[in-house]
């Protein structure tokens, strides 16, 4: 007859009854077994060394198997200055605590530019990627969606309509805005795998 004990090792007791079990003892991945003792005194200790030997094998918490949480704040990593730049365009993104500023140049001329919109709420999706609902100096809202955030590297754009490019995607009022350009919706406004944004580059 065999009492089993919880580490997938078992000892053998006598016939009869179950009140005596094998002297035994724990060593790091194997539980010992020898004939002789009895009474509970023996079945005590075991599972005593038992306790001690799973609190001192015990699984190491790993942080980065946690499920993520998105706590709607903005990403410490994107703060500073980005760009991408090409032969006859550049694209900049000046992101500070409370605001960003956006400067696209094509040709020499200033395209799509603006300054100092308030950053008035955010989406993580993950650790690396998002949504920044931001409000114009006009009172409109819209949103700069990011992805493969590195510390060095990122890709960042303003939304637009992927079915309708150059259309105005800016609603009046924020609720409005967390709506349209929720994760949910992201792909639809130029977000997720519809950012197709050349790399920026942390400036400074």
């Amino acid at each position: 007859m065999y009492i089993k004990i919880n580490t997938g090792y078992s000892c053998p007791a006598r016939a009869k009854g179950v009140t005596m079990l094998q002297n035994c003892s724990l060593s790091r991945n194997r539980l010992f077994c020898v004939r002789g003792g009895g009474g509970i005194l023996p079945l005590l200790f075991a599972f005593s060394l038992l306790c001690a030997a799973l609190a001192f094998t015990g699984c190491e918490h790993d942080p980065g198997s946690s499920p993520f949480t998105d706590n709607h704040e903005l990403n410490s990593g994107l703060i500073g200055t980005w760009k991408a730049s090409g032969e006859d365009w550049s694209d900049t993104y000046t992101i500070k605590g409370g605001g960003i500023s956006h400067k696209f140049i094509y040709n020499g001329s200033d395209t799509g530019s603006y300054d100092n919109a308030e950053i008035a709420y955010v989406y993580n999706f993950n650790r690396t990627s998002g949504c920044i609902i931001i409000k114009y100096t006009s009172g409109k809202y819209s949103a700069v969606y990011f992805k493969n955030l590195s510390k060095n590297t990122m890709q960042m754009g303003d939304a637009y309509d992927v079915s309708n490019p150059g259309t105005d995607v800016s609603v009046a009022d924020l609720e409005e805005a967390q709506k349209k350009f929720s994760p949910a919706n992201a792909s639809s406004w130029g977000g997720a795998d519809a950012l197709m944004a050349a790399p920026q580059t942390r400036q400074g």
